[in-house]
């Protein structure tokens, strides 16, 4: 993990819900690129529909299928 990643970790300890940091922290370990992983923070949704995110980003789901 970058130094930049941990940075934003920590940010996302301070200001996320228990679930949705595990959701940032299992797509760091995936390897998920940061502007990914950010762009699904900001979208202010539940740990549960992030970690589909980010699995689906995981098996490389794009467009659409993503959104």
């Amino acid at each position: 993990m970058t130094i930049e990643e941990q940075r934003y970790l920590e940010e996302c300890r301070r200001r996320l819900k228990a679930d949705q940091v595990e959701a940032v922290e299992i797509a760091l370990n995936y390897g998920i690129a940061l502007g990914n992983i950010q762009a699904v923070v900001k979208r202010n949704l539940s740990g549960a529909q992030m970690r589909q995110i980010i699995f689906a980003m995981n098996e490389n789901v794009e467009g659409e299928a993503l959104e």
